[in-house]
Parts: structure tokens; C-alpha cells; sequence
């Protein structure tokens, strides 16, 4: 788990880029360490081209307060030497501030270190001695690195240096501090922009020591509020903390840590009303959420998650936490509307939730219309029409304008879900037999589920879980499945009283599924897990097909087919008190979404940034590759996501990094815009620019 001494552990390093040469470097332990506690780090030798090493001999440095060095041994490589035997000799040299070592691999010349990359040439381990940071650094004070080839000659390589941190005993017993949040709890619901509104991460600790730092995971429970932005607060902010980092993860929340003073001579007194962070969040549908002091959000692309600490006096203490309910409230149901496709009359339409105001969207360039989804975040709507010569994927505005085919060749696309932070379309083919996703401009397209399906159908996403749930029309039974979002650990949730499941809808917060069964024309539900299956509507006008679930209201709603047309119907979420929504004009409505949109398209401003200026200065350069690396790797701050996507392809990864390298040294293509001056982003995409000051 990251505590505040990570931190320190972070800052011992930097990335280094040399030019394929040469490299000598020491590990170090990926957590820190406790007094009496063992690390052992490795030795690796880069030696990529050139004649094969004969000899060589360093030395290593470290604080000989904080370590001791116990043993110095043989890496992997240098031990299978002479046949297993080892090196024709191996001397060690132990002080209290470090080591040497000298290394003769074979007289004869018959056993060399070869040219190779990471070769592990020996395993050092370290006991803690007392609290404190050490750097482990190839020194002089015990013989510089000197690496003798087998002609004789001599080099000295450059060295990257390893850290050890060692706590001091932790104590869990936190109950002298407490955090908590402040602001609003009601923000009412707007029409697609949405509403902003303040939440405060809040400490009190009216006794206990004095607090040096901090670090927590926050994270947002429900879809109907999202983090835009989070910046320190009012009693952080005036401090000038020597360390502070603010991460936003969309769909997730948001992570922090801070240490106010590494000296501990600047600390927070014994008080209450602390103002640590002040985070804005933005209002996406009416109904309930909440935010919570967490342990596992992880700074991506990183493996470790940050857990909610407090640390005083240098012991790491786990505080009295509390939850901040947000209850969305409606403005009223203009903006709350339902989608669906009518492929009778090949048509995408929408209503108010009570069937008033009935609209028709776009009625040219379908063919065979299936499943729809709205993203508001996005201000689009995306189909699947799985007519055989022309089946494909479409986009729209929500008020069905610029209609555009992002992803064809398909091959009976049905199913469709989306995953606006996440940047991807989910959609199954009932053709193939497959289950798909792409980024949202349709490239890279992955197949995620491709064995064990008979006639997939219905695909939704809970983001929340990371999981996507679908149905399979299979033989004798259907079935209902559920696997993460990139198709592993699949489950299968219910394979029995199935026959042709269609459409499936999900209500976390209840922890229940819900689908229609066109085979034996009823609206089921279960848990989650499959579990505790129920027949709620069963007297169906024909055959229920698409599905959707309004939280507000507690109400579901689906779609009807019978002998005189369809018809949208709703009931409680018991299947109780059925009404129709839309009685007539519909041919043959198949899917249904419903979503908090505005009548008119979005109009969100776009910020200007210049591509690949990664730290903010307004140039581009080697800075913004350390920058962007620092942020990728080391929990550095990202100012502006969308300066960072180098190569624009929706994501932040290291291909970035070695792109705008490529583009800054090599013979690669310059980032695209915007580039080389300030700009909006030209492509839709999910990422933010948060802070960016460079550009006006």
C-alpha cells in the first residue's frame, strides 16, 4: 500500500535516457521497509554491444544510520559461470557505509560476461537499521566502477542509482483523526451541461501529534456525478507543501498525497475544520451517489493502489473516515428523456419518460437499426444496424444530427454499450458469435469474447465493477454472462429458464439485472450474481425485446412487439403498476436507452493546449519526454491529459513517450494538432485539460 514514505522512495530516482549504451544500475524494494527488516536489490549490467567482459570491479555508498549491509552475493548470470561454478574469483569488501566487490570471470578467457541486457551480476541484502532514506550509489569513496574487456581495455559506465526507505513502526490506530467531507449534498439536475458543485475533503484531529503529510483514494459511487477538477484546499494551498500531487481518474474519483514538510519542521497543530482539498464535481443524471475515503485507486499505469493515511510524527495511522451522500435532485422532466429504434420503420426517435413530445431523430441511412445507447458526457448516441450488406456502427448528435458511420464490415452487430471515460464502444455480433470494443472513433478494434457463444445479443457495462453482463440466445437455454472488460474471468450467472434473452439492463444500486426474454414473452430479474430469478411482468402485450432502468423513479421501462405494432410500456421495478408509455405509431421497437439530455446539442468549450507540452512551459522538448515519463511512472501531476496523448489515439501510455521522442530525435512525424502552437482539441475524445497556462 503507498504511504506517505513512498514518496520519498519516488523521489530518489529519475529517468534516465542514454543512448543504448553501456549501464550499471542497484535496485530497490518496491515498498518501504521496517526497522529489522531484510531488502535484497539486484545488481544489473547493460552491456548491449562491444567485446565480452572479463573483469570488473564498484563500489556502493549508503547512509550507515539507516542500513547495514548483511551479504553481497552472486546474480543469476555471474553464478552460472565456469559450468555453474561461479567466477574464477569473487572478493567482497563490508564497511558500514557500503561495499566493494572485484570480479575476475574466468583467467582462461573460457567463461566471459557476453554482451547481453539486464544481466544480473549479484544480489545485495540490506537490513534496516533505523528510520530513514538512503540512496544506494555507485561511489567513489569505494572505487568507482571500472569494467575490463577481454582485449584489456577499461570503462567506466554510467550508474543509476537504487533507495531504500525505512518506516518507522506503524500504527493503526488512527482514531484521534478523522476525515470527512464538506459541501453540498442537493445539487439539482440541469439539462446536459450539468450542474457544478464543491465537495471539501475535510481533517479534524482536536488531539493526537502534529501531521506532516497524508495520502488518500476517493472515490465516487454511482453514475449520476463525475470529478471534473480538485485542487488543495484552503488550509493546504497558503502551506506551499514541499510534495503534493492531485490525480483525477475519470469514472473512478480522484487520489492525492502530500507531505507539508520533509523536515517535519512545518506541520498541521492539533485543530478541527481542516481544509484539505476542494474537488468540483459535475452532475450527470437526478438520483443518488456517494463519495468515499477509499484504498484502492491506482495512479495508471501503476500497480501499487493509494491507501487513505495520515501520517504524524512519522508513524503512518489509518483515520476515522466518513462517506458524503449526494442526493441529485431533478429540474424537472424536460431533460429526461427515452430513446429507441424502430426498425419496422427504420426510425430512431425519443419522448419524454411520460410519452409526451414524441420526436423522430433520424429516419434516413437505416437499414435495420438494433441496440442504442446515449452518453451525454459526449453528446452522442451510438446504434447498431446489423443489416447483412451494410451492417455497421453509428454516431449522432443527441438530437440526431451529423449521423455517421464510425465502425462497418461488421458482421450482425446487435448489442451496444459505451464507456465514456474508458474511451471505448462495447457491441456484440450475433453473426460471428463475438463480442467487441473499440476506442470511440472506431480504431482498434479488440475482440474480447470470441468461444462458447451460440446467438449473442444484449451487452451493457457496469463501470463501477469493471464488468460487462450479456445474454446468449443458445440452445436448449439462453444464457446470461458476465466477464471484466477486457473479456477475462468470465462467469456464467444464470444458464437455466432462458430461452431467447434480448436486451439487459442493470440496477447497482439495487443489485439487480434485468431482461426480456422474447421466447417466453416475460420481463425477468435476478441479483446480480444470477441468484434469486423473478418473473415481474408476465401479461406482455407481445414480446418484450430492449430494456432500461430509470433509478429516479424506480420504474422500468421496455419495449412491447405484438400482431398490431409495438408499444412502450413501464412498471415498478416489481413489475407493478404497468402503464403505457407510447401505445401506437411504432412498428417494431427492438432498442431502448433512456438518458438526461438537452434538447439542443452540447456546446462544451474546449480548452487550448499545445500536443506533447507535457509540463506546461509552452515549448516542446526532452523535458516534456522526463515530464511525461514522471507523470506516467511516478505519480507526477498531469496537468492536461490531452497534451499528454502525444499521438492522439484517446490514451495516455508510454507510446506517447517514444513517439514524441521519435518526433523530437528520430525520423518520426510531429504530434498532431494541436501543434506547434496553441489550440482546441479537433478530435472527440474524453480527455481534459484541466490546468494548462501556456495558452491563453
Amino acid at each position: 500500500m503507498v504511504r506517505l514514505t513512498v514518496i520519498l522512495l519516488l523521489l530518489c530516482f529519475s529517468f534516465q535516457l542514454h543512448a543504448g549504451g553501456d549501464l550499471l544500475s542497484i535496485g530497490y524494494p518496491p515498498d518501504p521497509i521496517d526497522v529489522g527488516e531484510v531488502a535484497t536489490v539486484d545488481v544489473v549490467f547493460d552491456h548491449p554491444a562491444g567485446l565480452s567482459i572479463q573483469s570488473w570491479t564498484f563500489g556502493v555508498c549508503h547512509n550507515g544510520a539507516v542500513l547495514a549491509v548483511e551479504e553481497v552475493g552472486l546474480g543469476e548470470v555471474t553464478q552460472a559461470m565456469n559450468g555453474g561454478a561461479g567466477p574464477s574469483t569473487f572478493e567482497v569488501s563490508i564497511t558500514s557505509e557500503g561495499f566493494e566487490v572485484a570480479v575476475t570471470t574466468s583467467f582462461t578467457g573460457l567463461s566471459l560476461l557476453p554482451v547481453g541486457e539486464e544481466m544480473g551480476l549479484h544480489q545485495v541484502s540490506y537490513v534496516a537499521v533505523e528510520p530513514g532514506f538512503t540512496e544506494l550509489t555507485f561511489c567513489a569513496a569505494l572505487g568507482l566502477p571500472e569494467f575490463t574487456d577481454v582485449s584489456g581495455a577499461v570503462a567506466i559506465p554510467p550508474t543509476v542509482p537504487g533507495c531504500i526507505t525505512v518506516e518507522a513502526e506503524t500504527s493503526t490506530t488512527g482514531s484521534d483523526y478523522h476525515l470527512y467531507f464538506a459541501g453540498d449534498t442537493t445539487p439539482v439536475e440541469t439539462d446536459l451541461d450539468g450542474t457544478l458543485f464543491s465537495v471539501r475533503s475535510m481533517l479534524d484531529f482536536p488531539s493526537g501529534n502534529d501531521v506532516q503529510g497524508w495520502s488518500m483514494s476517493v472515490c465516487t459511487y454511482g453514475a449520476n456525478i463525475r470529478v471534473d477538477n480538485v485542487v488543495e484546499g484552503a488550509t493546504l494551498a497558503p502551506l506551499l507543501p514541499d510534495f503534493s500531487i492531485i490525480e483525477v481518474l475519470p469514472g473512478q474519483g480522484w487520489l492525492a498525497a502530500c507531505v507539508i514538510d520533509f523536515m517535519g519542521v512545518q506541520t498541521l497543530p492539533q485543530g478541527v475544520g481542516y481544509e484539505l482539498y476542494d474537488a468540483e464535481y459535475h452532475v450527470i443524471n437526478a438520483g443518488p451517489a456517494e463519495i468515499c475515503y477509499c484504498d484502492h485507486l491506482i495512479n495508471p499505469p501503476g500497480v501499487v493502489p493509494t491507501e487513505t493515511t495520515v501520517t504524524a510524527q512519522s508513524a503512518t495511522l489509518n483515520p476515522v473516515r466518513s462517506c458524503h451522500e449526494i442526493d441529485v435532485q431533478p429540474s424537472g422532466s424536460s431533460g429526461r428523456k427515452i430513446y429507441w429504434t424502430d426498425v419496422g420503420h427504420n426510425k430512431i426517435r425519443r419522448s419524454n419518460l411520460d410519452g409526451s413530445n414524441l420526436e423522430e431523430l433520424v429516419t434516413t441511412g437505416l437499414d435495420a437499426p438494433g441496440s442504442i445507447v446515449v452518453e451525454p458526457t459526449l453528446g452522442k448516441m451510438f446504434w447498431t444496424d446489423w443489416a447483412a450488406a451494410t451492417a455497421h456502427i453509428k454516431q449522432a448528435n443527441l438530437d440526431g444530427s451529423d449521423p455517421e458511420i464510425i465502425i462497418e464490415g461488421l458482421s450482425g452487430p446487435y448489442g451496444i454499450s459505451v464507456d465514456a471515460f474508458g474511451g471505448k464502444i462495447y457491441w456484440t455480433e450475433f453473426s460471428s458469435n463475438r463480442i467487441r470494443r473499440a476506442n470511440l472513433d472506431g480504431t482498434n478494434i479488440e475482440d474480447l469474447i470470441t468461444t462458447g457463444l451460440s446467438h449473442v445479443n444484449g451487452i451493457t457495462l457496469d463501470l463501477a465493477a469493471q464488468k460487462m453482463y450479456w445474454t446468449d440466445q443458445g440452445f436448449p437455454f439462453g444464457t446470461i454472462e458476465r466477464a471484466n472488460l477486457d473479456g477475462s474471468d468470465r462467469e456464467t450467472l444464470i444458464n437455466t429458464v432462458l430461452v431467447a434473452p434480448m436486451e439487459i439492463a442493470l440496477d447497482p444500486a439495487g443489485g439487480k439485472l434485468y431482461w426480456c426474454d422474447l421466447g417466453t414473452d416475460v420481463v425477468h430479474r435476478a441479483n446480480m450474481d444470477g441468484s434469486d430469478i423473478e418473473n415481474i411482468v408476465t401479461s406482455t402485450f407481445g414480446t418484450p425485446v430492449g430494456i432500461a432502468i430509470d433509478p429516479l423513479t424506480d420504474r422500468v421501462f421496455w419495449s412491447d412487439s405484438g400482431s398490431g405494432g409495438s408499444r412502450l410500456r413501464s412498471a415498478n421495478l416489481d413489475g407493478s403498476g404497468i402503464v403505457d408509455v407510447v401505445a401506437s405509431g411504432i412498428g417494431s421497437c427492438y432498442g431502448l436507452t433512456l438518458a438526461t439530455v438537452s434538447l439542443d446539442p452540447p456546446t462544451m468549450p474546449g480548452a487550448s493546449f499545445i500536443r506533447g507540452d507535457t509540463n506546461g512551459d509552452g515549448l516542446v522538448g526532452i523535458a516534456d519526454a522526463i515530464s511525461g515519463l514522471d507523470a506516467l511512472f511516478s505519480m507526477g501531476p498531469m496537468l492536461c491529459s490531452d497534451a499528454n496523448d502525444v499521438n492522439d489515439d484517446t490514451l495516455v501510455n508510454i507510446a506517447d513517450i517514444i513517439f514524441l521522442l521519435d518526433a523530437l530525435f528520430g525520423m518520426g512525424t510531429p504530434p498532431p494538432a494541436p501543434y506547434p502552437g496553441c489550440g482546441e482539441d479537433p478530435s472527440a475524445d474524453p480527455l481534459s485539460c484541466e490546468v494548462y497556462a501556456a495558452c491563453p
